[in-house]
């Protein structure tokens, strides 16, 4: 007969006892439930089906090492994420393995399967809960519409082509121009979402002629424009290319917008945009200018949508960590929130939660990873790359912010330039860019980003 794993459960609360029946129900389980840990002083003493809860989670050590202990089972689906990396790393000092069960999905449908038991992962020791939104509104938007989304094959693009799967609509055309991402997007749904009409259409934001036909050949009524150049320090050296990218390709995607009648164009922006310091911020709050100029009192509504780092984004850091040591659904849940609210002209900032230093964010990966901060391994300061700037920023000084109906959507207000001032601008701006001039481009980008901010 196999041992059994001997194992605590952390939460006696629902979530713990529904865990514990459900591993009893199963005569064959691996585990041998020998104990709860439980901050409720109140608890502590009692027993759950048998079973006691012995003590609160400062004391977790000493049971683990007491009653040999190999494997802690976390039952707090609720909790801060905090309370989740303090226990980790107490059971990393003594060599006990950690998984947790799910936060969402199964715990609010009262369900706990040990099938659904898992590794703890990065959401689960973040400062903030991660949280699904109410998407009663969005049906009406998406449904039986055609929508093309831009820089499909990215971190956003593709989450938003998935989210946009799930409220049928007539097809999804996925456009960008990365050939082996776009691939993979389309095995992906040709697996998960065969009944969502699809089409990968290859192109580059800059090709005015390919956006235009293919506006032409689908007629969408809905464009999420992500697609961007967005490495930060990689732009601060390719002056002329984030330029004819960020700017002029989202220029090209406007006035093809316009001659199709399409009903909604959301341009998806970055915090970064906010009193810029580096090439992509300025290149796209320039973007966020020809939107919001874009606009007549008929036709194509524009909007910006501007949020700070996704976590977990393509380029972000925690690729990065991965690589070191061995996907963003909320801000895509806000951006279709977001053009629900779109009535043409607004800039909408989502309100990420609290922010999280890239100091703790490498401390809750490390201890992903079965290691601990500082012993197994060092952390290393390196400073700001070229272009970055420190903190997060979502409005600028001179940027009213407003509520809007949505909880955890602002709105800015902030005057436009003058369409014969934006014309000249980006008219010198375009001029200096066709001579591959880096040195006068950059000062036509710094007048145009000056104009935007004034």
């Amino acid at each position: 007969m196999r041992r059994k794993k001997r194992i605590l459960i952390v939460g006696a609360g629902v979530a713990g006892k529904k865990l514990l029946e459900e591993i009893l129900s199963h005569k064959n389980s691996e585990f041998i439930v020998l104990g709860f840990i439980d901050d409720n002083k109140k608890k502590i003493g009692t027993t759950i089906l048998g079973v006691p809860v012995l003590g609160n989670i400062e004391e977790i050590k000493y049971f683990i090492k007491s009653l040999q202990i190999e494997k802690i089972l976390i039952a707090l689906p609720s909790v801060d994420g905090t309370i989740i990396s303090d226990i980790v790393k107490k059971c990393l000092e003594v060599n006990a393995a950690c998984q947790i069960i799910p936060r969402f999905g199964e715990i609010i449908q009262g369900k706990i399967d040990v099938k659904a038991i898992r590794d703890v992962k990065i959401d689960d020791l973040l400062g903030r809960p991660l949280r699904m939104h109410d998407f009663s509104d969005v049906p009406t938007l998406v449904r039986d519409e055609t929508i093309l989304v831009t820089g499909a094959a990215g971190s956003i693009g593709s989450e938003l082509c998935r989210q946009i799967a799930s409220y049928k609509p007539k097809k999804i055309i996925m456009y960008d121009w990365w050939e082996n991402g776009l691939y993979d997007l389309g095995l992906e749904f040709k697996e998960f979402f065969s009944n969502t009409p699809f089409e990968l259409a290859i192109g580059n934001i800059q090709d005015k002629n390919r956006i235009q036909q293919t506006l032409q050949r689908h007629h969408p009524s809905l464009i999420f424009h992500a697609a961007a150049f967005k490495h930060v320090p990689l732009m601060e050296n390719n002056v002329i290319e984030a330029i004819k990218n960020n700017i002029f390709g989202t220029f090209n995607l406007v006035e093809a917008a316009k001659k199709e009648n399409v009903k909604k164009f959301v341009f998806i922006s970055t915090d970064k945009a906010v009193e810029p310091k580096n090439i992509m911020g300025m290149t796209k709050l320039a973007g966020e200018q020809i939107i919001k100029n874009a606009n007549l009192s008929n036709g194509t509504k524009f909007f910006c949508v501007r949020f700070g780092n996704v976590l977990d984004s393509a380029g972000s850091v925690l690729p990065l960590f991965k690589k070191q040591i061995e996907k963003g659904k909320e801000a895509v849940q806000l951006i279709l929130k977001a053009a629900v609210l779109g009535k043409g002209k607004e800039i909408f900032i989502l309100d990420m939660g609290k922010p999280i230093k890239i100091v703790d964010l490498a401390k809750k990966f490390i201890l992903l990873s079965g290691l601990l901060p500082e012993k197994d391994i060092k952390i290393k300061y390196i400073g700001t790359r070229p272009g970055e700037k420190l903190n997060e920023e979502l409005a600028a000084k001179g940027e009213n912010i407003v509520k809007t109906k949505f909880e955890k959507i602002l709105m800015v207000r902030r005057k436009k330039i003058d369409n014969k001032r934006l014309k000249t601008l980006t008219e010198n701006l375009e001029k200096y860019c066709e001579l591959y001039n880096e040195k006068a481009a950059l000062i036509a980008l710094r007048r145009l980003v000056k104009n935007s901010q004034s």
